[in-house]
Protein backbone atom coordinates (compact mmCIF):
# COMPACT_ATOMS: atom_id res chain seq x y z
CA UNK A 1 0.00 0.00 0.00
CA UNK A 2 2.53 2.65 0.91
CA UNK A 3 4.80 1.51 -2.11
CA UNK A 4 1.53 2.37 -4.25
CA UNK A 5 1.49 5.78 -2.54
CA UNK A 6 4.86 6.39 -3.01
CA UNK A 7 4.21 5.67 -6.85
CA UNK A 8 1.69 7.69 -7.07
CA UNK A 9 2.75 10.57 -5.84
CA UNK A 10 5.84 10.92 -7.52
CA UNK A 11 3.61 10.60 -11.00
CA UNK A 12 1.16 13.06 -9.41
CA UNK A 13 4.29 15.73 -8.72
CA UNK A 14 5.96 15.26 -12.60
CA UNK A 15 2.73 15.87 -13.86
CA UNK A 16 2.18 19.39 -12.17
CA UNK A 17 5.93 20.05 -12.63
CA UNK A 18 5.51 19.23 -16.09
CA UNK A 19 2.22 20.99 -16.85
CA UNK A 20 4.09 24.46 -15.79
CA UNK A 21 7.53 24.11 -17.88
CA UNK A 22 6.04 24.62 -21.41
CA UNK A 23 2.86 27.38 -21.07
CA UNK A 24 1.89 28.34 -24.70
CA UNK A 25 1.74 31.73 -26.26
CA UNK A 26 -1.39 31.03 -27.73
CA UNK A 27 -3.94 32.27 -25.22
CA UNK A 28 -7.39 31.05 -27.22
CA UNK A 29 -5.72 27.36 -28.41
CA UNK A 30 -4.85 26.87 -24.52
CA UNK A 31 -8.00 28.49 -22.83
CA UNK A 32 -9.51 25.85 -25.46
CA UNK A 33 -7.88 23.22 -24.97
CA UNK A 34 -8.81 23.53 -20.65
CA UNK A 35 -12.10 24.31 -20.97
CA UNK A 36 -12.87 21.01 -23.52
CA UNK A 37 -14.23 18.84 -21.27
CA UNK A 38 -17.05 21.35 -20.58
CA UNK A 39 -18.21 22.34 -23.81
CA UNK A 40 -19.91 19.51 -24.40
CA UNK A 41 -22.84 18.22 -21.40
CA UNK A 42 -24.66 14.35 -21.20
CA UNK A 43 -27.91 17.16 -19.95
CA UNK A 44 -28.63 20.63 -19.18
CA UNK A 45 -29.11 18.88 -15.81
CA UNK A 46 -24.99 18.66 -15.42
CA UNK A 47 -24.06 21.76 -17.11
CA UNK A 48 -26.80 22.95 -13.93
CA UNK A 49 -24.51 21.01 -11.23
CA UNK A 50 -21.47 22.91 -12.58
CA UNK A 51 -22.73 25.85 -12.60
CA UNK A 52 -23.38 25.40 -8.76
CA UNK A 53 -20.15 23.91 -8.35
CA UNK A 54 -18.56 27.35 -9.06
CA UNK A 55 -20.76 29.61 -7.73
CA UNK A 56 -20.19 27.14 -4.58
CA UNK A 57 -16.55 28.06 -4.80
CA UNK A 58 -16.84 31.36 -5.77
CA UNK A 59 -20.05 33.02 -3.31
CA UNK A 60 -18.36 36.81 -4.03
CA UNK A 61 -21.05 38.43 -5.46
CA UNK A 62 -19.72 42.09 -6.34
CA UNK A 63 -16.97 43.72 -8.10
CA UNK A 64 -13.65 44.42 -5.46
CA UNK A 65 -9.92 45.79 -6.06
CA UNK A 66 -6.80 44.26 -4.99
CA UNK A 67 -5.68 45.13 -1.78
CA UNK A 68 -1.46 45.86 -1.37
CA UNK A 69 -1.17 43.02 0.53
CA UNK A 70 -2.06 40.76 -2.41
CA UNK A 71 0.29 38.79 -4.37
CA UNK A 72 1.20 39.04 -8.20
CA UNK A 73 0.77 35.53 -9.98
CA UNK A 74 4.35 35.30 -10.14
CA UNK A 75 5.11 35.64 -6.69
CA UNK A 76 3.73 32.50 -6.06
CA UNK A 77 6.88 30.83 -5.04
CA UNK A 78 7.01 32.77 -2.05
CA UNK A 79 4.28 30.74 -0.12
CA UNK A 80 5.44 28.36 2.07
CA UNK A 81 3.44 25.46 1.17
CA UNK A 82 5.43 23.70 -1.39
CA UNK A 83 2.26 21.27 -2.46
CA UNK A 84 -0.32 23.90 -2.25
CA UNK A 85 2.21 26.30 -3.78
CA UNK A 86 2.40 23.56 -7.29
CA UNK A 87 -1.65 23.42 -7.05
CA UNK A 88 -2.06 26.84 -7.31
CA UNK A 89 0.11 27.50 -9.92
CA UNK A 90 -1.08 24.40 -12.09
CA UNK A 91 -4.40 26.78 -12.05
CA UNK A 92 -3.05 30.04 -11.98
CA UNK A 93 -1.04 29.62 -15.37
CA UNK A 94 -3.84 30.93 -17.53
CA UNK A 95 -3.84 33.87 -16.12
CA UNK A 96 -1.36 36.96 -16.27
CA UNK A 97 1.47 37.28 -14.41
CA UNK A 98 0.66 40.55 -13.08
CA UNK A 99 -2.89 39.30 -11.88
CA UNK A 100 -3.13 39.78 -8.33
CA UNK A 101 -4.80 37.55 -5.46
CA UNK A 102 -5.33 36.74 -1.75
CA UNK A 103 -3.73 33.36 -0.92
CA UNK A 104 -4.03 31.78 2.01
CA UNK A 105 -2.22 28.54 2.38
CA UNK A 106 -2.34 25.83 5.20
CA UNK A 107 -5.27 24.44 7.20
CA UNK A 108 -7.71 27.60 6.83
CA UNK A 109 -10.24 27.67 9.68
CA UNK A 110 -11.33 31.36 9.55
CA UNK A 111 -12.98 33.71 6.57
CA UNK A 112 -10.41 36.10 5.28
CA UNK A 113 -10.98 39.97 5.57
CA UNK A 114 -10.90 39.95 2.10
CA UNK A 115 -11.25 37.83 -0.80
CA UNK A 116 -8.57 34.96 -1.36
CA UNK A 117 -7.93 31.81 -2.56
CA UNK A 118 -7.82 28.77 0.23
CA UNK A 119 -7.97 25.24 0.50
CA UNK A 120 -10.45 25.01 3.10
CA UNK A 121 -13.45 27.20 5.27
CA UNK A 122 -15.64 26.94 7.91
CA UNK A 123 -18.81 26.01 7.12
CA UNK A 124 -20.79 29.66 7.85
CA UNK A 125 -23.20 31.25 6.12
CA UNK A 126 -20.75 34.23 5.55
CA UNK A 127 -17.68 32.83 4.18
CA UNK A 128 -17.65 34.38 0.74
CA UNK A 129 -14.42 36.26 1.17
CA UNK A 130 -13.14 32.37 1.20
CA UNK A 131 -12.75 31.12 -2.21
CA UNK A 132 -11.95 27.37 -2.53
CA UNK A 133 -9.75 25.47 -4.76
CA UNK A 134 -8.63 22.12 -5.15
CA UNK A 135 -5.26 22.35 -3.13
CA UNK A 136 -3.21 19.76 -1.56
CA UNK A 137 -5.33 17.36 -3.89
CA UNK A 138 -1.95 14.63 -3.62
CA UNK A 139 -3.09 14.01 0.13
CA UNK A 140 -7.18 14.41 0.32
CA UNK A 141 -7.80 12.89 -3.08
CA UNK A 142 -5.78 9.83 -2.97
CA UNK A 143 -7.74 6.26 -2.41
CA UNK A 144 -7.77 2.71 -3.28
CA UNK A 145 -10.17 0.53 -4.67
CA UNK A 146 -12.41 -1.66 -2.57
CA UNK A 147 -13.52 -4.91 -3.76
CA UNK A 148 -14.93 -6.36 -0.83
CA UNK A 149 -18.50 -6.13 -0.76
CA UNK A 150 -20.50 -4.19 2.23
CA UNK A 151 -22.30 -7.60 3.86
CA UNK A 152 -18.40 -9.44 3.69
CA UNK A 153 -17.20 -7.07 6.25
CA UNK A 154 -16.46 -6.61 9.65
CA UNK A 155 -19.74 -5.42 11.71
CA UNK A 156 -17.23 -3.13 13.23
CA UNK A 157 -16.36 0.26 13.04
CA UNK A 158 -12.47 1.20 12.93
CA UNK A 159 -10.75 4.65 13.31
CA UNK A 160 -6.97 5.57 13.16
CA UNK A 161 -4.95 8.63 13.37
CA UNK A 162 -3.08 11.06 15.25
CA UNK A 163 -5.22 12.23 18.12
CA UNK A 164 -3.54 15.76 18.44
CA UNK A 165 -6.74 17.59 18.28
CA UNK A 166 -8.94 18.11 21.25
CA UNK A 167 -12.44 16.51 19.09
CA UNK A 168 -10.06 13.44 18.71
CA UNK A 169 -8.96 13.28 22.25
CA UNK A 170 -12.51 13.28 23.08
CA UNK A 171 -13.84 10.60 20.60
CA UNK A 172 -10.96 8.29 22.40
CA UNK A 173 -12.08 8.72 25.89
CA UNK A 174 -15.56 8.21 24.14
CA UNK A 175 -15.50 4.58 22.62
CA UNK A 176 -12.86 3.87 25.17
CA UNK A 177 -14.01 -0.38 26.32
CA UNK A 178 -16.34 -0.77 23.08
CA UNK A 179 -15.57 -3.88 21.30
CA UNK A 180 -17.61 -2.91 18.27
CA UNK A 181 -15.17 0.19 17.76
CA UNK A 182 -11.10 -0.43 16.47
CA UNK A 183 -10.23 2.96 17.78
CA UNK A 184 -6.25 3.87 17.96
CA UNK A 185 -4.00 6.70 18.26
CA UNK A 186 -0.68 6.55 15.95
CA UNK A 187 1.49 8.71 17.04
CA UNK A 188 4.76 7.15 18.00
CA UNK A 189 5.00 9.43 21.79
CA UNK A 190 2.05 7.83 22.96
CA UNK A 191 3.11 4.35 21.95
CA UNK A 192 3.55 2.84 25.64
CA UNK A 193 -0.31 4.07 26.39
CA UNK A 194 -3.33 1.93 25.90
CA UNK A 195 -4.63 4.70 23.23
CA UNK A 196 -2.36 3.45 21.08
CA UNK A 197 -2.73 1.17 18.08
CA UNK A 198 -0.59 0.00 14.84
CA UNK A 199 -1.16 1.99 11.92
CA UNK A 200 -3.74 0.45 9.68
CA UNK A 201 -3.75 0.70 5.62
CA UNK A 202 -6.40 2.00 3.67
CA UNK A 203 -7.32 -1.61 2.73
CA UNK A 204 -6.92 -3.03 6.55
CA UNK A 205 -9.64 0.04 7.47
CA UNK A 206 -11.75 -0.94 4.56
CA UNK A 207 -12.08 -4.72 5.81
CA UNK A 208 -15.12 -2.90 8.51
CA UNK A 209 -18.11 -1.84 7.36
CA UNK A 210 -18.16 1.23 9.53
CA UNK A 211 -15.48 4.03 9.21
CA UNK A 212 -14.91 6.81 11.61
CA UNK A 213 -13.66 10.41 9.79
CA UNK A 214 -13.03 12.95 12.30
CA UNK A 215 -11.91 16.50 11.68
CA UNK A 216 -8.47 17.40 12.49
CA UNK A 217 -6.87 20.94 12.08
CA UNK A 218 -9.53 21.73 9.72
CA UNK A 219 -11.42 19.10 7.52
CA UNK A 220 -11.06 15.14 7.96
CA UNK A 221 -8.33 13.88 5.09
CA UNK A 222 -10.18 10.29 4.85
CA UNK A 223 -13.41 11.73 3.92
CA UNK A 224 -13.21 11.47 0.38
CA UNK A 225 -11.48 7.37 0.63
CA UNK A 226 -14.28 6.61 2.39
CA UNK A 227 -17.04 7.61 0.53
CA UNK A 228 -15.71 5.72 -2.27
CA UNK A 229 -15.53 2.32 -0.48
CA UNK A 230 -17.86 0.15 0.03
CA UNK A 231 -17.92 0.86 4.05
CA UNK A 232 -20.26 3.68 5.47
CA UNK A 233 -18.92 6.50 6.78
CA UNK A 234 -19.47 7.63 10.61
CA UNK A 235 -18.71 11.18 11.40
CA UNK A 236 -20.11 14.54 13.18
CA UNK A 237 -22.12 16.95 11.18
CA UNK A 238 -18.88 18.62 9.28
CA UNK A 239 -17.52 22.17 10.39
CA UNK A 240 -15.26 23.18 7.61
CA UNK A 241 -15.25 22.58 3.95
CA UNK A 242 -12.73 22.63 1.14
CA UNK A 243 -13.27 21.76 -2.59
CA UNK A 244 -15.09 18.56 -1.70
CA UNK A 245 -18.52 20.48 -0.55
CA UNK A 246 -18.63 18.64 2.61
CA UNK A 247 -21.05 21.65 3.59
CA UNK A 248 -23.48 19.96 1.04
CA UNK A 249 -22.99 16.68 2.52
CA UNK A 250 -26.14 15.30 4.06
CA UNK A 251 -26.81 13.00 7.06
CA UNK A 252 -28.31 9.87 6.38
CA UNK A 253 -27.88 10.21 2.45
CA UNK A 254 -24.25 10.73 2.11
CA UNK A 255 -22.86 9.30 5.55
CA UNK A 256 -24.21 8.20 8.93
CA UNK A 257 -23.45 11.49 11.37
CA UNK A 258 -22.69 10.74 15.05
CA UNK A 259 -23.32 13.54 18.20
CA UNK A 260 -20.76 15.33 18.56
CA UNK A 261 -19.89 14.05 22.20
CA UNK A 262 -20.28 10.31 20.31
CA UNK A 263 -22.52 9.19 22.84
CA UNK A 264 -24.59 7.56 20.25
CA UNK A 265 -22.00 5.63 17.72
CA UNK A 266 -23.29 2.28 19.15
CA UNK A 267 -26.73 2.97 18.67
CA UNK A 268 -26.21 4.05 15.03
CA UNK A 269 -23.67 1.39 13.96
CA UNK A 270 -26.57 -1.12 15.81
CA UNK A 271 -29.42 0.30 13.68
CA UNK A 272 -27.82 -0.04 10.01
CA UNK A 273 -26.54 -3.92 11.23
CA UNK A 274 -30.64 -4.66 11.45
CA UNK A 275 -31.17 -2.23 8.13
CA UNK A 276 -28.38 -3.24 6.00
CA UNK A 277 -30.24 -2.16 2.65
CA UNK A 278 -30.17 1.58 3.57
CA UNK A 279 -26.74 1.12 5.07
CA UNK A 280 -25.89 0.14 1.21
CA UNK A 281 -27.78 2.81 0.07
CA UNK A 282 -25.90 5.05 1.57
CA UNK A 283 -22.98 3.90 -0.05
CA UNK A 284 -23.74 3.77 -3.36
CA UNK A 285 -24.78 7.47 -2.77
CA UNK A 286 -21.61 8.02 -1.21
CA UNK A 287 -19.65 6.36 -4.51
CA UNK A 288 -22.14 8.87 -6.88
CA UNK A 289 -21.19 12.20 -5.16
CA UNK A 290 -17.63 10.89 -4.64
CA UNK A 291 -16.48 10.23 -7.99
CA UNK A 292 -17.07 13.61 -9.43
CA UNK A 293 -13.92 14.86 -7.88
CA UNK A 294 -11.96 12.25 -9.95
CA UNK A 295 -12.61 13.64 -13.35
CA UNK A 296 -8.90 15.24 -13.87
CA UNK A 297 -9.26 17.25 -16.55
CA UNK A 298 -12.90 18.25 -15.97
CA UNK A 299 -11.89 19.34 -12.15
CA UNK A 300 -8.83 21.58 -13.46
CA UNK A 301 -11.97 23.32 -16.01
CA UNK A 302 -13.89 24.38 -12.99
CA UNK A 303 -10.55 25.44 -11.10
CA UNK A 304 -9.46 27.69 -13.95
CA UNK A 305 -13.17 29.12 -14.35
CA UNK A 306 -13.71 29.95 -10.67
CA UNK A 307 -10.65 31.67 -10.47
CA UNK A 308 -11.85 33.47 -13.68
CA UNK A 309 -14.65 34.02 -11.81
CA UNK A 310 -12.56 36.20 -9.36
CA UNK A 311 -10.42 37.89 -11.40
CA UNK A 312 -13.53 39.16 -13.65
CA UNK A 313 -14.87 40.62 -10.02
CA UNK A 314 -11.69 41.82 -9.37
CA UNK A 315 -11.34 43.42 -13.04
CA UNK A 316 -8.06 41.83 -13.84
CA UNK A 317 -9.66 39.15 -16.14
CA UNK A 318 -8.34 41.38 -19.42
CA UNK A 319 -6.35 44.54 -19.87
CA UNK A 320 -8.12 48.08 -20.59
CA UNK A 321 -8.82 47.19 -24.87
CA UNK A 322 -10.81 44.04 -23.03
CA UNK A 323 -11.74 40.79 -24.10
CA UNK A 324 -10.13 39.33 -27.33
CA UNK A 325 -12.36 37.82 -29.80
CA UNK A 326 -10.57 34.60 -30.68
CA UNK A 327 -10.55 34.13 -27.12
CA UNK A 328 -14.64 35.51 -26.27
CA UNK A 329 -15.12 32.94 -28.95
CA UNK A 330 -13.95 30.17 -26.64
CA UNK A 331 -15.74 30.89 -24.22
CA UNK A 332 -19.34 30.92 -26.25
CA UNK A 333 -18.66 27.01 -26.51
CA UNK A 334 -19.57 27.07 -22.93
CA UNK A 335 -22.94 26.12 -21.63
CA UNK A 336 -24.81 29.70 -21.34
CA UNK A 337 -25.72 28.51 -17.20
CA UNK A 338 -22.00 27.92 -16.69
CA UNK A 339 -21.15 31.19 -18.92
CA UNK A 340 -23.36 33.02 -16.07
CA UNK A 341 -22.23 31.51 -13.56
CA UNK A 342 -18.50 32.83 -14.09
CA UNK A 343 -20.06 36.17 -15.32
CA UNK A 344 -18.96 35.32 -19.19
CA UNK A 345 -22.88 35.89 -19.47
CA UNK A 346 -22.79 39.45 -21.63
CA UNK A 347 -20.27 37.81 -24.44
Amino acid sequence: MRNNKAIYKSRFYLKRLLSLSAPSSDAARTWARVLQPLYSYRSHDDAVHDAERIRYYCKLGSKFSPTADFLKLDQLGALKSRTQRLDLQYVMRFFGKNCRAGFITGDNVSVPEHPAFCKSRPCVPDNDNAVLLKLNEIRHYYWHPDSRPFEKKKPQAVWRGACRQALRQRFMRAVEGRPVINAGDTRAEVQDTPDHRRFLSLKEQMAYRYIVSLEGNDVATNLKWIMRSNSVCLMPKPRYETWFMEGRLQAGVHYVEIADDFSDIEERIEYYETHPKEAKEIVETAHRYARAFYHEKRELALQVLVALRYFILSRQAWGAEGLDKELALVFRKLPAVVRDAVGLDEI
